[in-house]
């Protein structure tokens, strides 16, 4: 096979990727050894810059009617609202989405995926890069298919979209700089029950710990995010019914 581009990772930015070679007339392949688009919620947040360009590609109005718009942020301190930004006046007569949309991935990958279907173009699912070399001539990538079968991708360019493990990274050596946290965090989306408004975004401070409530489509649904305390060890001893 012989292509212009090769994207390897067909997660987010690697659909990202292909939609706008797609959209430019540039030639590409798109691999990926999943099956398919993914049924996690995961990453959650997309900004309006990339809104504007869902709006290009005519997939910004399905984007929103699936997603939730987070009109502010409130920071919360011994159960009172210490601050306030609203969202709304920040990107006011700059862009037609002022606002942090809440899309969850697998919705986000679904639509980037359809605007492929749309257009003629499919994910190699299935597909895992092996081995590349990269001479004068541009890539060659080895890729196994499900079966084992190997085949040879030749390209002039080579995208790396595929995640914090890059297969691509480690082959070309490439360091990954950065720290971890110590801390064992808890993600879980789910409903909750209080008084604060379903649209805005809470960021709930004390000494040792924080929480974050991003909302998200639906009837009270919330992402929660925070920090276990120190006892709590990343085992799977922490269960959603657990209460301190």
């Amino acid at each position: 096979m012989e292509t212009q581009v090769l994207i390897v990772g067909a997660g987010p930015t690697g659909l990202m990727m292909a939609c706008q070679l797609q959209r430019w007339g540039i030639d590409f392949a798109i691999i990926d050894d999943k099956d398919t688009v993914t049924d996690k919620s995961k990453a959650l947040a997309v900004q309006a810059r990339s809104l504007e360009i869902f709006r290009q590609m005519g997939i910004a109005d399905k984007a929103v009617k699936h997603g939730a718009q987070a009109k502010a942020l409130n920071l919360v301190v011994k159960d009172k609202v210490r601050g306030h930004i609203t969202f709304g006046n920040i990107g006011e007569g700059l862009s037609p989405f002022p606002y942090i949309l809440m899309l969850e991935q697998n919705k986000n990958e679904e639509l980037l995926d359809e605007y492929l279907t749309k257009h003629d173009r499919k994910v190699l699912w299935k597909h895992e890069l092996a081995s590349f070399t990269d001479g004068s001539d541009g890539i060659r990538a080895k890729v196994k298919n499900s079966k084992g079968e190997e085949i040879e991708i030749r390209a002039r360019y080579m995208v790396g979209a595929d995640g914090a493990k890059s297969p691509v990274r480690h082959i070309l050596d490439l360091p990954f700089t950065g720290s971890t946290y110590e801390n064992v965090f808890f993600v879980a989306d789910t409903k909750v029950q209080w008084n604060m408004d379903p649209d805005e975004l809470y960021v709930i401070m004390s000494l040792k710990t924080f929480s974050a409530f991003f909302p998200m489509n639906g009837d009270s649904r919330f992402r929660v995010v925070g920090t276990m305390p120190e006892k709590f060890t990343d085992d799977g001893s922490v269960t959603f019914e657990l209460k301190a």
